[in-house]
């Protein structure tokens, strides 16, 4: 159960790291876009 809670944590991380970006950014999608290739890894159907 540990391993899906720091899963669920790590994404719910990353989500709030997208959220900030595009607050921070005024919904420029070049800045979105950049972050979303470094993390493309955290892309995954459970997050999607």
């Amino acid at each position: 159960m540990a391993m899906a809670d720091n899963t669920s944590d790590a994404q719910l991380d990353f989500l709030l790291q997208v959220l900030k970006a595009i607050a921070d950014s005024n919904g420029d999608h070049q800045v979105v876009d950049k972050l979303l290739e470094a993390n493309i890894d955290k892309l995954n159907q459970t997050l999607a």
